[in-house]
């Protein structure tokens, strides 16, 4: 298993035959650590987002309102097809 918690990783081998010490705070280094996943994420969803539409594989959800008509012009999240 490839768990942090059972492993205990220690940075004293590298303190010690490196003298290699952390630049920066766990916290802060966690912090951009999501920041850059985040992005680079969302960024992939947008490109994935680009390609289905330029192959026509995405339309526009539509929105249903109880009661009224399905309106003409779609709105909503788009979806992809099948």
């Amino acid at each position: 298993m490839d768990d942090p918690k059972q492993r205990q990783p220690d940075i004293g081998l590298a303190r010690q035959m490196l003298a290699w010490t952390p630049q920066m705070q766990l916290e802060d280094g966690l912090e951009k650590t999501i920041v850059y996943f985040r992005d680079r994420l969302l960024t992939q969803q947008i490109a994935d987002l680009a390609a289905l539409a330029r192959a026509g594989r995405l339309r526009p959800a539509l929105t249903e309102v109880p009661g009224e008509p399905c309106p003409e012009q779609p709105a909503g999240p788009l979806v992809q097809t099948a």
